[in-house]
């Protein structure tokens, strides 16, 4: 289940382009967004990797040799990102040396995998082909550095992007979730201690807002969730500008940082300057 209570009252088209947000929107908000080059493209069949779900699935594997990690953390230079399969996909929909942006979640189901689709980079242009009608506004291409421009705007409000500067992270427990207003939610939270670093207090409260395409789960409660805080006078109450969904621990793991809680360093860094991601540095 989603969490779209922002439009619950409300269910235009308008309140609807306010929580789902254009194109830009939708590939910003996940968890790992990057440009690269592929390096293989097949379609595999397997069974999903451990994590909280089994069975067997057909779909496609892109490998990809990371050039810039736009959303996320990737320490790795090359990337192993699955593709569902559908009729739009055949083996010459990539091959090796095409450019792609890509952009994935990690799935529970398989062991925290990255799933997600890659569009051609063709020059200045961005192939919108694959995608499903709907979402394309009538489009089929893209300028790609405007597209970029774009989602290096978005990124600011990524659950990735919450860990940039601070000083350390704390584990919460959430107790409760209250919708205060339309586009504004709160969560309830009991302490559990720290994860990376060290500060005086922790919030009691997470207050966030309206992001679109930031779908937060309907009832939380008993859910764990990792903060980043700075060494600002604390406070109680915390108002987050970022999504806060791929802050929350699923099987053991940060989503937004793919690494289990204990190894959260391998994701982080503490520098002079504050947390920072670890991002691959690539030549083209």
């Amino acid at each position: 289940m989603l969490f779209l209570a922002f439009f619950a009252a409300d269910p235009s088209a308008a309140a609807r382009a306010q929580v789902f947000g254009g194109l830009e929107d939708r590939i910003a908000m996940h968890e790992v967004v990057i440009e690269g080059r592929v390096i293989t493209f097949e379609r595999i069949v397997r069974p999903f990797g451990d994590g909280c779900g089994l069975g067997t699935t057909r779909l496609w594997e892109a490998a990809i040799r990371v050039h810039e990690v736009i959303v996320g953390g990737i320490p790795d230079s090359t990337v192993r990102l699955m593709i569902q399969d559908e009729p739009a996909l055949d083996a010459g929909t990539l091959v090796p040396g095409d450019r792609v942006l890509a952009y994935a979640n990690r799935h529970c189901d398989d062991g925290s995998q990255l799933w997600g689709k890659a569009l051609a980079i063709d020059g200045n242009s961005l192939d919108l082909s694959i995608l499903h009608r709907e979402l394309l506004g009538g489009r089929t291409t893209a300028p790609w550095k405007r597209f970029h421009a774009t989602l290096l705007k978005k990124r600011v409000r990524t659950s990735s992007a919450s860990f940039e500067g601070k000083t350390a992270i704390a584990l919460l427990g959430i107790t409760k979730l209250t919708v205060l207003a339309p586009g504004r939610i709160s969560l309830d939270c009991d302490s559990l201690g720290w994860v990376l670093g060290r500060l005086p207090a922790v919030p009691k409260e997470i207050v966030f807002r309206r992001i679109p395409s930031c779908f937060f789960p309907a009832a939380p409660a008993g859910d764990t969730i990792v903060i980043a805080l700075d060494a600002s006078r604390p406070r109680s109450t915390l108002e987050l500008s970022e999504c806060p969904r791929g802050l929350l621990v699923e099987n053991g793991r940060v989503p937004s940082l793919g690494v289990s809680l204990s190894d959260l360093s391998e994701a982080v860094e503490i520098t002079s300057k504050g947390l920072r991601l670890r991002r691959v540095h690539a030549s083209r």
